[in-house]
């Protein structure tokens, strides 16, 4: 019954952020606007362990256009639909539409950015958390999130209530071109870096840096 009612709740939300069709255009960039109270209400809470948002509170943020315009709004980034959320009214949510007139998106002291990425053999293009660059190296972060159903207790495992869980993935990109997985290996990612990797690889044995995000964080303040 509890999964029967999380799907129809689901559902619901999701039609109702990607078939509306009334819109407010603002420069070019649409958002869309949306009457949902599911993913707001206790019972919604009640049925599942984690959550599809990074952050399930509003927090302010800010859509930076590439003509220099700014807007702002309380937004929240639902990972699993890849969505970014926007509300100026208590009862009104709306879909913020990324399109490539949009340079960045400003939320929770995270900067977006719409982006071309190779994901299980596939390209796709989402948004992309922008960690930090030199030179023509990017490196940014993909956030996944998935939804399991519960699952009732056996003879070995406790039963488990429908939960969503989030995932995140270290790419790396050159000169904007399709983002990549980033080597795991430190011969593999200093090779990326080509006419520089003698320096690179002497800044990293120098302080040594191994292959994590804050290790390489220090890397790029170093280059630049």
């Amino acid at each position: 019954m509890k999964r029967q009612i999380l799907l129809t709740l689901f559902a619901t939300a999701y039609l109702l952020v990607n078939a509306q069709d009334i819109h407010t255009t603002i420069d070019n960039f649409r958002v869309s606007v949306v009457e949902s109270n599911d993913l707001k209400s206790k019972r919604y809470l009640d049925l599942i362990d984690g959550s599809p948002f990074l952050n399930d509170e509003w927090s302010e943020g800010e859509v930076i256009m590439r003509n220099g315009k700014k807007y702002t709004y309380y937004m929240k980034y639902m990972i699993y639909n890849d969505e970014i959320w926007t509300s100026n009214h208590e009862d009104t949510i709306k879909k913020l539409n990324v399109t490539d007139a949009v340079a960045s998106v400003l939320l929770d002291g995270h900067r977006f950015i719409l982006a071309d990425y190779e994901f299980k053999h596939e390209t796709k293009t989402g948004l992309m958390e922008t960690l930090g660059s030199a030179g023509d190296f990017e490196l940014l972060k993909l956030y996944t999130n998935e939804f399991k159903k519960a699952t009732k207790a056996g003879a070995y495992k406790a039963a488990e209530r429908d939960k969503f869980t989030t995932k995140t993935f270290l790419y790396y990109r050159i000169d904007e071109e399709t983002a990549n997985l980033l080597p795991k290996k430190k011969a593999d990612f200093i090779a990326l870096f080509g006419e520089e990797q003698a320096h690179v690889k002497e800044l990293m044995d120098k302080n040594k840096l191994k292959v994590r995000e804050a290790d390489i964080l220090e890397l790029l303040k170093l280059l630049n």
